[in-house]
């Protein structure tokens, strides 16, 4: 994941959850989101419809489907041999203009009954204020924005515009 992205599980909607991370190796902490996915036997067609937001990408494996770029937005569906989802998460760039993808996937999670995790495994309400509050809180988001700041402008007072390309460039490049 690059250090301009936000990521977040999508899970199959329950009131039981007791969230926790399953392993811990050194400083990571992994979660396993397919034990959820497994128990509600979904199939993998019902996140196509994110391709009119998200292009469909070539992914390294048969076994999932990519929509976004892999340093962009983009939404990655794991399943099975049978099509049933095993795992569903997505990326935020937040150097970009994502508030319609954002929204389209909060929609789609609204029309499923499906739940937006974030990476501390809050169950983060469905509302684009509410997840870009988490983006705007993220660790990730901090130290870009930190990096930025220190590293890339130094002492400069004014801070920098990002545009929203691969190679983001500041405003001082344009002149």
């Amino acid at each position: 994941m690059a250090i301009w992205q936000c990521e977040f599980f999508i899970l199959p909607k329950s009131d039981t959850y007791d969230l926790q991370y399953d392993s811990q190796y050194s400083d990571i902490r992994l979660f396993e989101d397919d034990k959820y996915w497994k128990k509600a036997k979904i199939k993998k067609e019902i996140f196509s419809e994110i391709s009119h937001l998200l292009k469909p990408e070539k992914s390294w494996s048969n076994e999932i489907d990519l929509y976004g770029s892999e340093n962009g937005n983009r939404l990655e569906v794991f399943f099975d041999a049978n099509n049933i989802i095993e795992s569903v998460t997505f990326r935020i760039d937040f150097r970009s203009e994502y508030e319609a993808v954002l929204r389209g996937i909060i929609s789609l999670c609204e029309k499923n009954g499906f739940c937006i995790i974030d990476g501390n495994l809050n169950n983060l309400k469905l509302s684009f204020n509410a997840i870009k509050e988490a983006i705007n809180k993220s660790k990730n988001k901090e130290f870009f924005t930190e990096l930025v700041r220190n590293s890339i402008i130094g002492d400069k007072k004014e801070p920098p515009i990002i545009e929203a390309v691969d190679d983001f460039k500041f405003k001082d490049d344009f002149k």
